[in-house]
């Protein structure tokens, strides 16, 4: 069996890439040239954070394979995985996988996603092995894989777990739709700012809420925003959170939270909140959690009666009136 190795190429006019130019251009794969002619005009050197030209080695350490990873442009946080290209006597050997685990193996480290645009079926059933899903949901890209390692909470038959860039279509179309957005306006937006959200804020706050978290415990003003899943069908349906209420006298640390219209009155917003809270009461220097509802919210007072919180009166905020809660870690049971 023959022996091949995978390695970054540091500098791509070094090698002799003229049988892999004839090759793909015979084969109609114009791809490879392009590469070669952006990687010669600087236009793509795989030189920005993140990114790398790998290539496969044979026995004579002859370049038979080459593929890459670039920052996506029209994605935040995600990465694009290139298309490969394989040398004709060196396939059916094995070289893409052996380039793709590479490839995600790498990117763990960068980014939260990897996207690839392909318009072939064998091509599908080979990416589709590694796990990405086919889908539209990402701008050029027909698939996509989320690769972080993410926070979880279980909570029976759901699960919360930290927001992800593929969670933000989801986010986006529970978030507008009217019985959500009537009690949270400022979780509406548009596809564009929730995914600018979500990226570019969210996901970097979590990260920061659970370094402190795992560190010393001491979470101070940080912010964690989980997705609630269904076991079943990993669909999200809605999210629980805490971060601090400025509108509120201190200790100001609240739980929030919201579920899809279709699946309301099923009672996954108190298990939600219940599991977040013990998290927090465990886990964290957490000792007081507020929540707050408006006047006209009862079903989201009953969920915080549920969870154990008692009433603290009324307050004020943004001209409008909120019942307002408190639950102390030494009152409750929730640290069982």
């Amino acid at each position: 069996m023959k022996k091949y190795r995978v390695a970054a190429i540091n500098n791509l006019l070094e090698h002799d890439l003229h049988t892999l130019l004839k090759e793909s251009k015979e084969e109609g794969f114009r791809f490879v040239k392009r590469l070669v002619n952006e990687y010669q005009d600087g236009t793509n050197r795989f030189n920005k954070s993140g990114e790398a030209l790998y290539g496969i080695y044979n026995e004579k350490n002859e370049l038979v394979t080459v593929g890459g990873l670039t920052m996506d442009p029209d994605t935040p946080g995600a990465g694009r995985v290139r298309r490969f290209y394989v040398k004709k006597e060196c396939r059916n050997e094995g070289l893409g996988t052996l380039l793709l685990n590479r490839i995600i193996h790498d990117a763990r480290r960068f980014f939260h996603l990897l996207v690839l645009n392909t318009d072939t079926v064998q091509a599908d059933r080979f990416y589709t092995s590694f796990g990405f899903v086919k889908s539209n949901l990402f701008p050029n890209a027909t698939h996509y894989l989320e690769i972080g390692g993410f926070f979880k909470i279980d909570c029976g038959d759901m699960y919360l777990k930290e927001f992800s860039i593929a969670d933000a279509s989801s986010i986006h179309r529970i978030s507008n739709q009217p019985e959500i957005a009537h009690y949270l306006p400022d979780w509406k937006s548009s596809f564009e700012q929730r995914l600018d959200w979500v990226a570019n804020y969210e996901i970097p706050a979590n990260e920061a809420f659970l370094q402190s978290a795992a560190k010393t415990g001491d979470v101070e003003d940080h912010i964690l925003k989980m997705g609630v899943f269904l076991k079943d069908t990993n669909e999200l349906i809605g999210w629980c959170c805490t971060g601090i209420k400025e509108e509120l006298p201190e200790p100001n640390r609240e739980i929030m939270y919201a579920i899809s219209s279709e699946h309301q009155g099923k009672g996954y917003a108190t298990k939600a909140s219940l599991e977040l809270i013990r998290y927090l009461f465990t886990q964290t220097n957490v000792e007081i959690l507020n929540a707050v509802a408006l006047l006209d919210n009862g079903p989201s007072v009953k969920v915080i009666e549920k969870c154990g919180f008692s009433y603290h009166g009324q307050v004020t905020i943004d001209q409008e009136k909120f019942h307002h809660f408190r639950l102390n870690k030494s009152e409750g049971g929730l640290t069982q």
